[in-house]
């Protein structure tokens, strides 16, 4: 060794000598822990509350976080690890949100990895998540019945036999309500609980809506005769918050008719004994020998509607000429309708009277 300086020194190797290096080293496995799942994982209502996540993991790829404490490090950019961790839902039940946990102890490295993946350490501590259950995004709604499709005016609305279909996703998923007589109450997918239709769904007949949850017969939807429209499609429309209305497709139709009013014709204890006269037509004194009984209320709710007896006329038999013969049916009419809801109503004789046509003296 020469000494030039402090800070320097210099070594010779004799001639013929040479250095060997025997020393020894480790490498060790790169550790990874993953901490967190960035993946979205809203699910839909009904769908399984448990399963299993299999995702690449790479430090450029969403889906987990990479822990960066000390003594743990990032993947590097040309490997992709693949890892297997089951999780569970604490709840796929009804629309709102709902935890996720992720069973650190069971997850592991997917044995479908490449080679490489001998060199890493993959620990996982992965923290609970949060969820979004909903329905998905609707594409279709159908109602059917097998119920009434004829109603009168003033009629309740009979839910009986209707049945709605809600499809989610272009038929992925698909939810039916079917009315429960004996509850008063929708059954979900032939298996739920009796409870209210939700109320994002809605049904309509015609014009008027139909309420599809009543408590009782007094909350039943009353039917109204619509001249413009006496056969209408009953529907069924979807709709949320946010989001456009869908309408059901393929509607089934109900028949309106209006509401009979009856007015009953019958005998007095007068006879009707009707003179030949060359026709069958009643004298006003004969008239006025019958007995006629008018509904007392016929009225459906507030409508604005008038019976009014005008000026009566009755035939008696059926021959127009009058000819002479016994026990003949009169028929009487002469009443008439009035107000802006008349055109609900129609008026129908009961003519149970009888007459005799006697010979001219």
């Amino acid at each position: 060794m020469l000494a030039d300086n402090a800070n320097n020194h210099y070594y010779t190797v004799p001639s013929g000598a040479s250095i060997t290096n025997s020393t020894t080293g480790k490498i060790n496995k790169r550790s990874v822990q993953i901490i967190s799942v960035t993946k979205n994982m809203d699910t839909s209502v009904d769908a399984s509350k448990t399963g299993t996540l299999k995702k690449l993991v790479q430090s450029t790829t969403d889906g987990y976080g990479i822990s960066s404490a000390d003594g743990f490090y990032s993947i590097l950019s040309d490997h992709v690890i693949k890892v297997d961790i089951p999780y569970t839902y604490s709840q796929t039940s009804a629309e709102g949100s709902a935890t996720v946990t992720y069973d650190n102890a069971t997850a592991k490295v997917s044995d479908e990895n490449a080679d490489y993946v001998a060199n890493y350490e993959v620990s996982f501590a992965i923290a609970d998540g949060s969820a979004t259950i909903s329905n998905g995004t609707v594409t279709g709604v159908k109602i059917e019945t097998t119920g009434k499709t004829e109603y009168t005016h003033g009629d309740s609305f009979d839910l009986k036999g209707t049945k709605i279909t809600v499809t989610y996703n272009n038929g992925a998923k698909q939810d039916t309500y079917k009315y429960d007589t004996a509850s008063g109450k929708w059954i979900k997918n032939d298996t739920g609980t009796p409870a209210e239709l939700p109320s994002e769904i809605g049904i309509s007949l015609g014009n008027t809506t139909i309420n599809a949850n009543p408590a009782s017969d007094t909350d039943k939807t009353v039917v109204k005769y619509d001249k413009t429209n006496t056969t209408p499609e009953l529907k069924a429309t979807y709709t949320k918050s946010g989001s456009e209305p869908i309408p059901s497709t393929e509607n089934p139709t109900v028949t309106l008719k209006k509401k009979t009013i009856t007015i009953t014709v019958a005998n007095s204890a007068d006879e009707i004994k009707h003179t030949y006269s060359g026709n069958n037509s009643l004298t006003a004194d004969e008239i006025g020998k019958l007995a006629i009984t008018e509904p007392a209320n016929f009225k459906v709710g507030s409508d604005d509607v008038t019976l009014t007896k005008g000026t009566l006329s009755a035939t008696i038999g059926s021959n127009t000429n009058g000819n002479v013969a016994n026990d003949l049916t009169i028929n009487a009419t002469g009443y008439v309708l009035g107000g802006a809801d008349a055109d609900n109503y129609v008026i129908s004789y009961v003519n149970n009277a009888k007459g005799n046509i006697v010979k001219h003296l």
